[in-house]
């Protein structure tokens, strides 16, 4: 076993037949002893951009001292009592890993968005002990328009495990753009779950670029719970050296006029493996429904692995619903098309991964400077398959 036996009884590990579990490494649940913190840099590093506000959690914990925020529109609290019935009903308690980071850490941390920010916001997570478990809980009222970037730096060069839980409330009419960064030292397992609870005519957008971690799993869980809500899902998974990423989303139509995208694309080398599980569920006498997946999966050795599972459980009939993946490796004629054009073998199969990677965010809402920050992750994650 991977875990001690009393390890497993407390996390109830699944098993290889749980289905959402079938690609996992099970080596993202094993936790390691515990280190304290070494912050060896100043952190104040993080905060210096004007453009920003942050909020800063260091180790889980709240640092209201080192936290950048408006006069009014943002209110943060660490208090349980907050948070008792957020998201209520929903059964995101039984997720193994919200109960994990429940078990493992009382510091939560509830944002409650009041109205309308002048500027985004950077949440930063930065850890640099051994195991570090994340929980926030973000709700944004009604009318209230944010972007988040949810920042996590991992300082030291010891092994690292990170648990985070996020869950996002959008009232009517709000709106979120979540962007997921990374800046990491070494490897890290990274187990990332997000939660999400969308009201009438709210929109939800999530974008991610991957390709630091030893092993990442993300899984979300939404819920369209009001006519005209959208949550939208954008991912690039960089695995280069046996590597390890996971995706899974579940994502649950409970009222008519509501639409989701999902658009994750993979590039495997060195051994890596990849996996997109997605379930769309559309509940029954619904009018109006939209739900698209798409997963792209690029391998460049004959080790690396992809998985691929995008799946519709419908129960309505004015619906429209694409599914699609493909997985295979470069394509010989383009290379010898690029190289009739004077382009070397190595910067003609740069170009070509690129270009499927790049395609997640073109059709995106994002404005352009947005997409270029997200090109130039791409860019730079790229440097490290050559």
């Amino acid at each position: 076993m991977i875990a001690s036996n009393n390890m497993s009884k407390k996390l109830n590990l699944p098993s290889r037949k749980n289905e959402k579990w079938r690609y996992s490494d099970l080596n993202l649940l094993e936790i390691p002893d515990y280190k304290d913190s070494e912050l060896i840099k100043k952190d104040h590093f993080f905060t210096q951009d004007k453009g920003f506000y942050y909020i800063v959690i260091l180790e889980g914990k709240f640092s209201k001292e080192k936290s950048i925020l408006p006069k009014e529109g943002i209110e943060i609290s660490c208090s349980k009592d907050d948070i008792t019935n957020f998201n209520k009903g929903l059964k995101f308690e039984d997720k193994y890993q919200v109960l994990q980071n429940l078990d493992n850490n009382d510091d939560i941390v509830f944002i409650n968005i009041t109205e309308n920010i002048d500027k985004p916001i950077k949440l930063i997570k930065l850890t640099s002990s051994n195991s570090t478990f994340f929980t926030t809980f973000i709700n944004i009222e009604k009318n209230c328009n944010v972007k988040f970037y949810e920042n996590f730096i991992q300082q030291g060069k010891h092994n690292n495990f990170i648990n985070n839980v996020t869950r996002i409330s959008l009232s009517d009419y709000a709106s979120c753009k979540h962007f997921i960064q990374k800046n990491f030292e070494v490897e890290v397992r990274f187990i990332n779950t997000t939660e999400l609870a969308c009201d009438s005519n709210s929109i939800y957008e999530n974008y991610s670029v991957n390709a630091i971690d030893k092993s990442y799993r993300f899984e979300s869980e939404a819920h369209l719970n009001g006519k005209k809500a959208q949550a939208n899902f954008y991912g690039v998974n960089i695995a280069i050296n046996n590597q390890i990423y996971d995706i899974v989303v579940d994502i649950k139509h409970n009222a008519s006029d509501t639409l989701s995208n999902q658009h994750y694309n993979q590039v495997l080398n060195y051994n890596s493996s990849g996996s997109f599980y997605s379930n769309v569920y559309i509940a029954k006498s619904l009018n109006n429904l939209e739900a698209h997946q798409l997963n792209k999966n690029l391998i460049l050795d004959e080790r690396s692995k992809a998985y691929s599972r995008p799946m519709l459980d419908i129960h309505s009939d004015d619906v429209i619903c694409s599914h699609g993946s493909t997985t295979g490796n470069i394509d010989e004629e383009a290379l010898n098309y690029l190289a009739t054009r004077g382009i070397k073998l190595q910067y003609a199969k740069q170009l070509i991964i690129i270009g499927l990677l790049k395609s997640v965010f073109s059709n995106s809402n994002l404005k352009e400077s947005e997409i270029d920050d997200l090109y130039s992750q791409v860019y730079n994650s790229i440097k490290l398959i050559s």
